[in-house]
């Protein structure tokens, strides 16, 4: 079994891995996760969004401008989403002019191993957290606690980040 880990690297303008980023170039998340996007904010930090594999949770992880992960932003430098009833990955994420990061995904009620339950459909997710990695409660008002939940008709629903766990 493969191992995937989440890295980003920096190289400089003649194409070599720039050794003072991260470890020879190299910055590294260490945990099983694949990523699906990342931004860079005004600060030089990379945000990563993705899949925690040992729980199929949404995760964001953040890199300080060095490449080293950002323990500043929620526990040890990442943010697990999650509801355990439901598979879940965050796809994109960008960052609103005031350096806010938001990112979008899918939670996913069907699967090849799961049977379709009446009433429940693939969603899309929209998140916002804080600076510090914490939800942000003013994002999606009173409807769905931190987060927007829309299914794929594009009603809305309720929330399964309304629990939010920090790894």
């Amino acid at each position: 079994r493969a191992v995937h880990h989440i890295a980003a690297l920096r190289y400089l303008p003649n194409g070599v891995l720039d050794a003072r980023f991260g470890q020879d170039g190299i910055a590294e998340l260490g945990m099983e996760a694949t990523a699906r996007g990342a931004a860079l904010d005004s600060q030089g930090r990379i945000v990563i969004v993705g899949t925690a594999l040992s729980s199929m949770e949404s995760l964001i992880a953040r890199f300080d401008s060095n490449g080293k992960v950002d323990r500043s932003f929620g526990t040890s430098g990442t943010v697990s989403l999650h509801d355990d009833d439901v598979s879940q990955v965050l796809e994109a994420t960008a960052l609103q002019q005031d350096g806010k990061i938001v990112a979008v995904g899918v939670r996913r009620w069907h699967s090849a191993t799961r049977v379709p339950e009446p009433g429940k459909r693939d969603q899309i997710a929209v998140v916002r957290p804080e600076s510090n990695g914490a939800l942000d409660k003013a994002f999606a008002g009173e409807v769905c606690s931190a987060s927007l939940l829309l299914d794929i008709s594009g009603a809305l629903a309720q929330s399964p980040f309304s629990r939010m766990r920090n790894s």
